[in-house]
């Protein structure tokens, strides 16, 4: 073997594993930097949700609670949203179509002067 052909093999397998190792690094970054946008994503739209229908709850009011569900379905994130009363009975419910992996369950309290009224649940999945 020529002296060429002795120093390229090596230096091109250190560069071809160096390049696959910074790979490999900038996949789990990201991964880590979605999960974590998720997690902050859910806990903000969870307590938008138990905000905005807590007239709705108090009244009981299906028709808007469902027209409410029906605005935050459209997000992506959001795989299904469940309105329970005040002893856990589901109200409300909306969802996508078709099986949806389920990443984060997230429930809130629905509190009006103090008082649990209700509750949300909301599921997200960060499927694509």
């Amino acid at each position: 073997m020529r002296i060429r052909n002795k120093l390229i093999l090596p230096i091109a397998a250190m560069l071809f594993v160096a390049f696959a190792a910074f790979v490999g690094y900038l996949i789990l970054d990201q991964s880590r930097k979605q999960a974590t946008s998720l997690a902050a994503k859910a806990q903000t739209m969870s307590k938008l949700v138990a905000m905005t229908n807590v007239t709705t709850v108090w009244n009981f009011d299906t028709k808007a609670m469902e027209e409410n569900l029906s605005s935050f379905i459209e997000d992506a994130d959001i795989a299904s949203i469940r309105i329970l009363d005040g002893q856990g009975s589901a109200i409300v419910q909306k969802g996508k179509e078709g099986a949806v992996s389920v990443s984060i369950l997230k429930s809130v309290d629905i509190m009006k002067d103090g008082q649990k009224i209700g509750a949300a649940e909301i599921a997200f999945s960060d499927a694509v």
